[in-house]
C-alpha cells in the first residue's frame, strides 16, 4: 500500500473521544451513494456514507471495518490496514491502490472530525448554564479555505460570538466541510465581555455570505424534527400547562440513547421510550 500522510491524530487523545465516536457511529446507517453531495445535509446527519459506494457493495465493510477500529482504538493506519485489501479484492475504484488509500484515509478524517463535533454539541449543552456563549475560530494558517483557491472564506468564521442556542451556531457546528479545522469554543458571560461581546446580526449576515454553505448539518434536523412533533401538542394543551421544549427532550434522548448503547440493553431502551413517550415500545 502507498505511503499515505495520516493528517489525524496516530491515537485518540481522550478515551472519551473514541467513546464519543464510537456511539455516534453506531447511531449511523450505512447508506451507498454515488457522489458526497447526493445525500441532503439532513441525511448526512442519519446516515453513513462514501462517494462512489453506489452498486460497489462496499459501504458495509467501510462502515464496520471503522466501528471495528474505534472499539478497538486504532488509528488511520489501521483502519486502512483492516479494509484495503477487501476494496481492493472487490474492485472497488478499480482496484487502484492510490485512490482507494486516499479516500480511506478521507472517511476515517472526515467522520472522526464529524464524531468529535457531535460529541462537542452534547458536552457544550450540558455546561451552557455555566458557559452560555461560544466563538468560532479557524486554525489561523494558510490551509484555511478563502479566496482564490476556495468559493467559501472560512477566514470570515473565525471570531464569530453568540450565544449557544443561537440557530447560526446549530447550522454552522463544525467541520464545515471536509478536512475543516475550524471549531467553537464555549465562553462564560466574562470571557464574552473581555471579547467585545456579541456579534450584530448585520455582521453576522455578511460574515455568513463570505463562508458558504456547510457540507455537514450535524445537530439541526433532529431538533427541528422535535419543534415540528412537540407544536400540535403545545397548541392543544390545557391553559397553564408547561409547553414541552424541545431543546430539553432532545438533551434527554441523546443521554438516555447513550445508556442504551454503553449497556447494549434491549430493557434499557423499553425504559428511554417510556421516560420520553410515557410508554414502551
Amino acid at each position: 500500500m502507498p505511503d499515505l500522510e495520516f493528517r489525524t491524530p496516530n491515537r485518540l487523545p481522550l478515551q472519551a473521544d473514541a467513546a464519543d465516536i464510537e456511539a455516534f457511529l453506531l447511531a449511523k446507517d450505512p447508506t451507498a451513494s454515488e457522489r458526497w453531495d447526493q445525500l441532503g445535509r439532513d441525511e448526512h446527519a442519519r446516515a453513513f456514507t462514501a462517494a462512489r459506494t453506489a452498486g460497489a457493495d462496499v459501504v458495509d465493510d467501510l462502515y464496520f471495518g471503522l466501528v471495528d477500529t474505534i472499539a478497538d482504538r486504532g488509528t488511520e493506519e489501521d483502519f486502512a490496514k483492516r479494509v484495503t485489501p477487501i476494496l481492493k479484492a472487490k474492485g472497488w475504484l478499480g482496484g487502484d491502490e492510490g485512490a482507494i488509500a486516499y479516500r480511506v484515509a478521507l472517511i476515517y478524517d472526515t467522520q472522526l472530525r464529524v464524531a468529535r463535533a457531535s460529541g462537542r454539541w452534547t458536552r457544550y449543552q450540558k455546561s451552557k448554564v455555566a458557559l452560555p456563549y461560544v466563538e468560532a475560530f479557524t486554525a489561523q494558517d494558510s490551509r484555511v479555505r478563502r479566496p482564490p483557491r476556495s468559493h467559501d472564506d472560512h477566514t470570515a468564521f473565525d471570531g464569530i460570538r453568540l450565544p449557544l442556542d443561537h440557530p447560526f451556531v446549530a447550522e454552522y457546528w463544525t467541520p464545515l466541510g471536509f478536512r475543516c479545522r475550524c471549531g467553537w469554543r464555549q465562553l462564560s458571560r466574562s470571557q464574552l465581555a473581555r471579547r467585545g461581546g456579541i456579534t450584530s446580526e448585520d455582521e453576522l449576515a455578511e460574515r455568513r455570505a463570505r463562508i458558504g454553505t456547510p457540507v455537514f448539518r450535524l445537530v439541526a434536523p433532529v431538533r427541528e424534527q422535535l419543534a415540528d412533533m412537540v407544536a400540535p401538542t403545545n397548541a392543544s394543551r390545557m391553559p397553564g400547562m408547561q409547553p414541552i421544549d424541545p431543546g430539553v427532550t432532545a438533551q434527554l434522548g441523546e443521554a438516555l440513547w447513550s445508556e442504551v448503547l454503553a449497556e447494549r440493553s434491549f430493557e434499557l431502551l423499553d425504559q428511554a421510550l417510556a421516560k420520553l413517550f410515557g410508554q414502551a415500545a
